[in-house]
């Protein structure tokens, strides 16, 4: 998959070099619609070549060169794009990247001098190390989830250690049993099992929070009771970045759990933009450090003082040419930029016109040196 790190060494080594940025969608199975990308793909390579008439003879070439790199890289996919997306940047002479993305892209084509990154924003939204606890009265499953793969780190166990109930300090006799008047021996049995099972969820605390760190997000499943007790547990630990899965259970296939973890977290994803996002907008509506607006963050941009650049996932698709001005500018500049969705995209709608950013109080003195595309911080961090 795409890194962060990939793109912003491209994009800054690519800048003066002609490249056929290609994003593609997932190929439908139903087949009265399998060939339509194709179609599509088709009538977008027509129109660039089209647009090229004019150039030169050099420059045609290239774009024909770039076009044969890319019949290549689609077959060697099978001719389909089986994952949610595919990207390709490639020029004359090879291929800079072509990977599969978690995404749905929409099909893109463009040839020019640069590289294409608004498009492939969502796709490097990654949230913080991800701990993930499925918990039952008498046992516990621990996992970590990097953004597309879950894995198990433990499996915990609630032992309960009984010793034989004594009457009066002795041996039962025949024909007596533990439990007579009160119950005893059931009553000590269930002690024993209530300490094994908060020693158990004391002990899935502690490993959650050493997965995920000190700045990751947690994720608690499980039966409701023992999962009460574990999100208990956690409040005492001051654990804030964390949220229940009441639907996640340790009866669930390993594609289900991975499936909802993947849900879960993007609903603290989701939560934590939209916090991001308000507290920009209302900084600018205060006259302090938000910048709402394309023009206003490109000015914000030039004159050097911003910190961060959000963008919602709604302008990305309808209006890519100016997502890509404003992409483009913050990268040179230095500066994060961050694509939201949800929640926190129609907020930047509506109040900002799908940008916004915050600036610094004066001249940074420790702005990054090299520009960095990167998710919103959540919670606990």
């Amino acid at each position: 998959m795409v890194t962060f790190k990939q793109v912003v060494e491209l994009e800054q080594q690519l800048r003066e070099t002609p490249v056929l940025s290609v994003f593609l969608p997932q190929v439908l199975q139903d087949p009265a619609q399998r060939h339509g990308w194709r179609v599509a793909l088709n009538d977008a390579i027509r129109g660039i070549t089209s647009a090229q008439e004019a150039a030169s003879h050099e420059e045609r070439g290239n774009l024909a060169a770039a076009l044969e790199q890319l019949e290549h890289e689609i077959e060697r996919i099978g001719g389909r794009v089986s994952t949610s997306g595919w990207i390709g940047y490639i020029g004359a002479d090879r291929t800079w990247l072509a990977s599969p993305l978690h995404i749905t892209p929409p099909l893109l084509v463009h040839w020019g001098l640069g590289i294409r990154v608004a498009p492939l924003l969502p796709a490097l939204h990654e949230p913080p190390p991800v701990a993930v606890g499925i918990v039952e009265s008498g046992n516990a499953d621990v996992y970590r989830w990097d953004g597309a793969e879950l894995t198990r780190v433990d499996t915990l166990h609630a032992h309960a250690h009984t010793e034989p109930v004594t009457h009066m300090g002795a041996t039962p006799r025949q024909g007596f049993h533990s439990g007579t008047r009160g119950r005893t021996g059931h009553d000590q049995a269930e002690r024993e099992r209530l300490v094994g099972h908060h020693r158990m969820v004391r002990t899935l605390v502690e490993r959650l929070t050493e997965v995920a760190g000190p700045r990751g997000w947690i994720l608690l499943g499980g039966a409701p009771a023992a999962r009460h007790d574990a999100w208990l547990a956690l409040a005492n630990r001051g654990q804030g970045a964390a949220r229940e899965l009441a639907e996640l259970h340790l009866g669930a296939t390993p594609f289900e759990v991975a499936q909802r973890v993947a849900d879960g977290v993007k609903r603290m994803q989701d939560d934590a933009d939209e916090r991001r996002v308000e507290a920009v907008l209302d900084a600018s509506a205060a006259g302090g450090r938000g910048v709402c607006g394309i023009s206003p963050t490109l000015s914000a941009l030039s004159a050097g003082v911003v910190n961060e650049v959000l963008l919602s996932a709604q302008l990305v698709t309808a209006s890519p040419m100016e997502a890509e001005r404003v992409v483009g500018k913050a990268l040179q500049a230095g500066v994060r930029v961050t694509c939201v969705s949800a929640r926190a995209a129609e907020l930047l709608d509506a109040r900002a016109g799908g940008v916004a950013s915050e600036r610094w109080f004066a001249s940074p003195t420790s702005r990054p040196a090299s520009g960095e595309l990167t998710s919103v911080e959540g919670e606990g961090t």
